[in-house]
């Protein structure tokens, strides 16, 4: 423990401490001490704490505790040390990270267990046309918008225009036949569905 630590152990400052040194008049502690950096602190031993605080204005009974304490913990964590030297350290991790990593991929497979079971219980959707699934999107859009059913075809054929590069309108009119019969020989349907669901 160094002088800091006992400092703020005891709810004193440094200078106390020291003086509480001093009143043991022990050379070495003071020899010690006097070397010292800020680096490179004292480290008092158990007793030397125990020392200090006795000649401090601490009462013998409260050292007496705190020393008991200090020394019990320090003989737990010796016999810690003692029982498990390094390669029952490792293996004891080992064990534990086999543990974690079990319970990992559990937790995944029951995870993708859910996922195929839903997927299984769901029922299949019913067979729909490009052309008919394309018409239910822009009624769904212009119900969710709150526009009406032509305005929703002319959001669609401003969005291919847009993304496809490709004016609907003007090349159906020129060839005289409806717009989405023009989206249908072009094989355009599917890519107007996707623009369209992506808009809802």
């Amino acid at each position: 423990m160094t002088i800091k630590e006992l400092a703020e152990f005891t709810g004193k400052n440094k200078s106390t401490i020291g003086r509480w040194i001093e009143k043991l008049d022990e050379i070495d502690m003071l020899n010690e001490l006097q070397n010292a950096t800020s680096s490179n602190p004292v480290d008092f031993t158990i007793d030397e704490v125990e020392r200090i605080l006795r000649a401090g204005s601490m009462s013998k009974d409260a050292v007496n505790i705190l020393i008991n304490n200090a020394r019990e913990n320090n003989k737990n964590a010796i016999a810690r040390i003692e029982n498990n030297n390094p390669m029952t350290i490792m293996m004891d991790f080992m064990v534990k990270m086999q543990e974690q990593q079990q319970q990992f991929m559990n937790t995944i497979i029951d995870r993708l267990d859910t996922k195929e079971t839903k997927q299984l219980s769901l029922p299949s959707a019913p067979n729909i046309e490009p052309r008919a699934y394309l018409n239910q999107l822009v009624r769904e859009y212009s119900q969710l918008k709150g526009v009406d059913f032509r305005k929703g075809w002319n959001v669609l054929y401003t969005e291919i225009l847009y993304r496809c590069k490709t004016n609907i309108k003007v090349k159906s009119k020129n060839e005289g036949i409806k717009p989405i019969d023009y989206l249908e020989r072009e094989n355009m349907l599917l890519t107007a569905c996707s623009i369209m669901k992506g808009l809802i």
